[in-house]
């Protein structure tokens, strides 16, 4: 099967996008209604999971696989089929309808095992395959939510928060941090810097997942600062390289990304304390109106669009210099 990459993803995301808009007028209270959480969810496989397989492979020397392709190919109708997920009350169909794209995230935690085993080991590389291999835990979360099932004692939103982190926080974060690193200049200290905000996003979410798992509000915690510290040095070293970013409209997207991040963060952190002394400092549904839309609109999908631009000029920019070099006997021999 073979698609035109990243063309067919940056196609699915703006496909995703009018979708995502035609479920604004789905009432957001009612058996079937999709509130403010859902519609953070779907946001994910519907726009940001394409624009992150676009960073991923972005064309040229970056070849997906077979099996890669094929999640390409078919991630958009699994994504489809997710959103009408929720135009049904939880159970049986709800939980059919929800499976395809709950199979797509598995099989992307076996091209992470494979990409680990076989891939490049740099540590921006390393992100991208550690975000391959959280996805399926985002995936199981979601169809057990749409099932209506209560794992560990767990109810919803819980379920669903549970999908919803391991879509951002485990998958999206991981393949940003990646993208800033191929545009790092091999600095050491900036280098150091990336190397602990890689390191932290990657363990982040294992560690937040065994805090939940294990009841352990203080591991939750410890999660919470690692997370937020690596995000933290990762919008600086952002900010930091925006000069050298072009386009100017890139630019623009990851400043606001960046800023969008370091007060989304700040929200989690008050949420994990009141956690922390079994208080509710800030409340999920003030969590999902603000750390949520902060993290999904701002941080996430200004993020990759502005990676996805930038990657673009540099590409165009390397093929312009390359029609320009000039032409000598050993180069045409090649």
């Amino acid at each position: 099967m073979k698609v035109a990459q990243p063309r067919w993803s940056h196609a699915s995301a703006v496909f995703g996008t009018v979708a995502w808009l035609a479920l604004l007028l789905v009432p957001a209270r009612g058996e079937v209604g999709i509130g403010t959480i859902e519609r953070l969810f779907l946001l994910a496989p519907l726009v940001l999971v394409p624009l992150a397989f676009a960073m991923v492979w972005p064309g040229g020397a970056a070849t997906p696989s077979r099996m890669e392709r094929i999640v390409i190919a078919v991630q958009p109708f699994a994504a489809v089929l997710a959103a009408g997920s929720f135009l049904f009350p939880q159970g049986k169909l709800a939980a059919a309808l929800a499976a395809p794209w709950t199979i797509l995230c598995l099989v992307v935690g076996v091209c992470g095992l494979v990409r680990i085993v076989c891939g490049p080991r740099q540590i921006a590389a390393l992100c991208f395959h550690a975000a391959f291999l959280m996805l399926p835990i985002g995936g199981i979360g979601f169809v057990q939510s749409r099932f209506g099932a209560t794992p560990l004692d767990f109810h919803e939103p819980w379920v669903l928060l549970v999908a919803v982190h391991f879509h951002y926080a485990a998958f999206v974060a991981p393949i940003i941090v990646g993208a800033l690193g191929n545009h790092l200049e091999e600095r050491v200290l900036a280098r150091a810097a990336f190397g602990c905000a890689a390191t932290g996003v990657i363990i982040g979410s294992p560690l937040m997942a065994s805090g939940f798992m294990f009841h352990l509000p203080w591991l939750r915690a410890v999660a919470a600062f690692i997370l937020t510290l690596s995000l933290a040095i990762q919008a600086i070293l952002t900010l930091l390289i925006l000069p050298a970013i072009r386009p100017r409209f890139a630019q623009g997207l990851l400043a606001l990304s960046a800023a969008s991040v370091l007060v989304a963060m700040a929200y989690a952190i008050l949420f994990t304390l009141g956690d922390c002394r079994d208080e509710v400092w800030v409340s999920i549904p003030q969590m999902a109106r603000t750390h949520g839309i902060l993290n999904a609109f701002g941080f996430s999908l200004c993020g990759l669009l502005g990676w996805n631009l930038a990657a673009q000029e540099q590409r165009h920019a390397q093929r312009f210099a390359a029609q320009r070099r000039p032409q000598t006997l050993l180069s045409r021999w090649e």
